[in-house]
């Protein structure tokens, strides 16, 4: 028979006849404000094989925050393997008197980490696609998203990912580039690059 006791950062199993010392890592978890998630909605996204997305429930004026990223808290020198939901922490973020370099929305149910990537350009000409930018801000919940231009209610929430993201194969993917294509109203018959 165990006791489970918690003391910090460790879990003291008490057997009947032996004392047992397990230390599990327990990471800190950053939840999303509700008022802001009920401004947004995730649900399948528009875009050929992103899973999904999240969509603006009401109509979200320039400038106004859209919604914050939750997650997982990393150290700075220990994020985890898998980086698809991974985003930095400004370098002012700390929580519990440690510092913070990573969250980690994998896992999380916040809208904001359903928003999908859309492409600044495509052949050199601006989309105007991108209608939320990613900010960082030197307070809990560290990362917010904020409306760059009036999204109206039912509209999908793309944003830039930065050039260290890894875009491919899926910006490769022919129904993706043509989906983004005409979304842009671009002509892509003669090839398709872009930048973030």
């Amino acid at each position: 028979m165990l006791l489970g006791l918690r003391h910090g950062a460790c879990l003291f199993a008490l057997p009947l006849l032996a004392l047992l010392t397990t230390c599990v890592k327990q990471l800190p978890v950053l939840h999303a404000d509700p008022a802001l998630e009920r401004n947004t909605v995730v649900k399948p996204s528009l875009i050929p094989g992103a899973g999904l997305g999240a969509f603006a429930r009401i109509r979200i004026e320039k400038g106004q925050v859209i919604g914050e990223y939750a997650g997982v808290l990393y150290p700075k020198d220990k994020p985890p393997k898998d980086a698809t939901y991974l985003v930095q922490l400004p370098k002012c973020a700390h929580f519990g008197g440690l510092r913070w370099g990573w969250v980690d929305g994998k896992g999380s149910s916040a809208h904001m980490t359903r928003v999908n990537f859309a492409p600044r350009t495509i052949n050199g000409v601006e989309t105007n696609l991108q209608n939320a930018i990613i900010a960082g801000v030197c307070r809990r919940p560290y990362i917010v998203y904020i409306a760059t231009r009036d999204i109206e209610a039912g509209e999908e929430i793309l944003a830039g990912y930065g050039e260290s993201y890894e875009y491919e194969p899926f910006m490769n993917r022919k129904e993706v580039q043509k989906y983004f294509c005409d979304l842009a109203n671009i002509d892509c018959d003669d090839g398709f690059w872009f930048e973030p």
